[in-house]
């Protein structure tokens, strides 16, 4: 849609200022001179909407005036053709108008809405009357608003065609994907609010043939237009900086100069007279002068509340290594510039509460918004964004990915943050090189890292190499032992603990010639009892879920302390890592909503039990459970933390089972359906077309199980806007 770039002719005739000569509407005055007008959006907040209803009989037309209670309705995008072949308003009340080329648009709009069950539609070019100067102020006012409330936005691209070229040459190589890239429909200005604000989009041929949405089609439109997938999923548009959200405006063209800041107001939620002639830099600078205005009171908003998401309360008996803190403070100073550091060291020696008292220090310094996130792994990395999501009060609705970009902007809108990583040890989820190399689309987390100005993130990780890999050479400190002061002044503030009634001689020797009936009363006190020392040495601390189940995690120290002495005998490491598998095929549940609490819950251990090296004989149990995991995954729509889980189980399977084993097959399927709703199409065919093979070769072509199999790959060729060949395999599935 581009509204004000067609329309304002038809109102104030052509400018001497910015004429465009292939503008159908640059044909009025001979002088070229004319007053600026202008058109004050300010004055009205609410416009007046108009729809076309879809009658029984097939026929539209216009609704009365609209100010709430707007029933559902589609919305047309698209690009103008010459201004006497749309069809107008006023053709419309007229009953004329259907032979002109736009028409075309109209009907397909008309009849695609019916195809969705949705009785009204609106389309810019004849559902506003651009010769009441008012009520074209107000529309331009409310188009963002508009796209954004409809139920379906349409785009249609009259310059793509899903004919062949030439139907005679069946290796002329031309698809309808090229054209895509290429259309115009991605450089003009009005359209990228078009594409931003809708929650739903999905994209036509001039055939009126369906070539995907804006969830399939994500990464290419990403890649034509660069703007970022979580924008396009949706994340709110004030995570983004203003320079980024004016780079997506940057190769964009408007008919009118003006228009080129003026379709940006919708993207940073503002409003501003409209003053065609007042030339494209005044305009600019007066978009800069709202925006700061804006932003200013944004700010203003923001310095009243600081976040403090920190899960520990602050240790008054750390031992202050101040030389660790010096350097600390100096890598790290209060700054408005993006910094970061990392704390390394074996497990431990005190990088954790290190990392602590810096938090508060710095909380304390500045009142800066501090989060804490548990990096150990993808899981914990998840669950931690979600509650800084739930503090944020971030959309409910929001998935994990999309969520975790979300939480990543909120971040960045903060005017000044700390960002704790704690326990990185697992450095492959943050490689840079893995996140370019695979966009992003599997378990890799370092794009999901806040990156924008004043602010701070420390790590903390047991592996030397995060210095080379993801801070800078010279912004990592080694935490090493304690020198002989600090190890007294630790020593001396145990000593404070001595006078607990669970560490005095008489409480050891409690119980001596008692009955043994009570031994395990006794031992379970004494777990308990342990549980309480470790929770008050902060190596163990209380979790609740979503579901509120309460969990715990404990450090890493005392998990590795835990582990050694189990496995001090010969081979009682492998049993006991057999009895934790055994347990935990046990205990994981199938998946259901009923049991979704409890698969959260067993997941992290689930996933770390998998990765345990001594297992690596019990491919068949190891790949039962992934299996387990896969499913829960599958259920809460967690595509890139099923990936490594799939590819896994797959793996072993293959090497225990062979490639033709009925588990090996499923493996592959759930691995084909995890990449179709990750949108990347291309490896969600291959590998339908290779377990579909194997599913025939087993099983025959009328088993349920392949007929679903077909069904599936019917509907990624349909994603990809291979219409014919999806036909073809769902004609075939009707025949079975």
């Amino acid at each position: 849609m581009c509204v004000t770039a067609h329309v304002i002719g038809h109102v104030i005739g052509s400018l001497g200022s910015g004429v465009d000569p292939e503008d159908p509407r640059d044909s009025g005055d001979p002088t070229g001179i004319v007053e600026p007008y202008l058109l004050d959006t300010h004055e009205i907040p609410y416009a007046i909407m108009r729809l076309l209803e879809l009658k029984n009989d097939g026929e539209l037309s216009l609704t009365k005036d609209l100010i709430d209670n707007i029933p559902p309705y589609a919305i047309l995008s698209h690009t103008w053709g010459e201004d006497n072949e749309e069809a107008t308003f006023q053709d419309l009340v007229q009953g004329v108008g259907k032979s002109k080329t736009g028409y075309r648009k109209i009907r397909f709009c008309k009849e695609q809405a019916t195809r969705d069950s949705l009785q009204y539609v609106w389309v810019d070019t004849c559902c506003i009357d651009k010769s009441n100067n008012t009520e074209l102020s107000e529309a331009i006012n409310s188009m963002f608003r508009w796209y954004r409330e409809a139920a379906k936005c349409y785009v249609y691209l009259s310059d793509i065609s899903t004919h062949n070229s030439d139907k005679n040459d069946l290796f002329s190589g031309f698809t309808w994907e090229s054209a895509f890239q290429k259309s115009r429909w991605f450089t003009r200005g009005w359209t990228l609010q078009e594409l931003i604000a809708p929650v739903s989009v999905e994209f036509f041929s001039r055939e009126g043939k369906h070539l995907g949405d804006k969830k399939s089609l994500e990464q290419q439109v990403h890649e034509i237009t660069r703007i970022p997938i979580s924008a396009l999923q949706g994340s709110p548009l004030s995570h983004f900086s203003v320079s980024e959200r004016i780079s997506w405006a940057a190769n964009r063209e408007t008919m009118r100069k003006e228009d080129k800041a003026y379709s940006l107001m919708g993207i940073f939620d503002i409003h501003m007279p409209l003053i065609y002639g007042e030339g494209r830099e005044k305009a600019f600078i007066r978009l800069r002068d709202e925006i700061d205005k804006r932003s200013r009171n944004f700010q203003l908003e923001k310095r009243v509340k600081s976040h403090q998401m920190i899960p520990f309360p602050r240790n008054e008996d750390v031992v202050i290594r101040e030389e660790i803190f010096s350097e600390l403070e100096r890598k790290l100073p209060v700054s408005p510039r993006h910094q970061s550091a990392a704390l390394w060291g074996l497990g431990g020696s005190g990088k954790t509460q290190i990392a602590l008292e810096f938090a508060y220090r710095r909380y304390d310094q500045s009142s800066c918004s501090i989060f804490w996130v548990h990096a150990a792994n993808y899981a914990s990395f998840l669950q931690d964004y979600k509650t800084i999501a739930k503090s944020a009060e971030l959309p409910d609705n929001l998935e994990n990915e999309e969520l975790m970009s979300a939480v990543r902007g909120w971040i960045e809108s903060q005017s000044n943050w700390l960002l704790v990583l704690d326990n990185a040890d697992a450095l492959q989820h943050f490689e840079k090189e893995y996140a370019s190399h695979h966009n992003g689309k599997s378990s890799n987390l370092y794009s999901l890292i806040p990156q924008g100005v004043a602010g701070t993130i420390l790590w903390t990780s047991r592996d030397e190499r995060i210095v080379s890999s993801l801070i800078g050479s010279n912004q990592g400190i080694n935490v090493g032992s304690m020198d002989t002061l600090e190890a007294k002044e630790l020593l001396v503030n145990l000593s404070n603990y001595f006078h607990l009634p669970s560490l005095k001689p008489q409480r050891i020797n409690k119980g001596e010639g008692e009955s043994d009936k009570d031994d395990e009363s006794e031992a379970d006190d004494g777990v308990l009892e342990a549980a309480t020392r470790l929770k008050e040495f902060s190596f163990l601390r209380l979790r609740n879920t979503k579901n509120d189940l309460r969990s715990y995690e404990m450090h890493k120290l005392v998990q590795e302390a835990t582990r050694y002495g189990l496995g001090k005998k010969e081979d009682e490491r492998l049993k006991f890592s057999k009895k934790a598998l055994e347990i935990m095929l046990k205990i994981f549940p199938s998946s259901d909503y009923i049991t979704w609490g409890q698969c959260e819950k067993f997941l992290p251990h689930a996933l770390v039990i998998s990765d345990w090296p001594e297992l690596l004989e019990e491919k068949m149990r190891i790949s039962e459970l992934l299996s387990k995991v896969s499913g829960y995954l599958f259920d809460q729509g967690r595509w890139r933390e099923k990936e490594p889980v799939d590819l896994k189980a797959l793996k072993m399977r293959r090497e225990a089972l062979g490639e033709r084993h009925p588990d090996t097959i499923t493996s592959l399927a759930d691995l084909a359906t995890t990449y179709y709703q990750q949108g990347r199409l291309a490896e969600a065919e291959r590998i339908g077309i290779e377990v579909l093979k194997l599913q025939k070769e087993a099983l025959g072509e009328r088993h349920p199980s392949t007929i679903i199999l077909m069904a599936n790959l019917a509907s990624t060729y349909h994603q990809q806007g291979r219409l014919t060949e999806a036909e073809k395999i769902k004609l075939k599935v009707l025949q079975l």
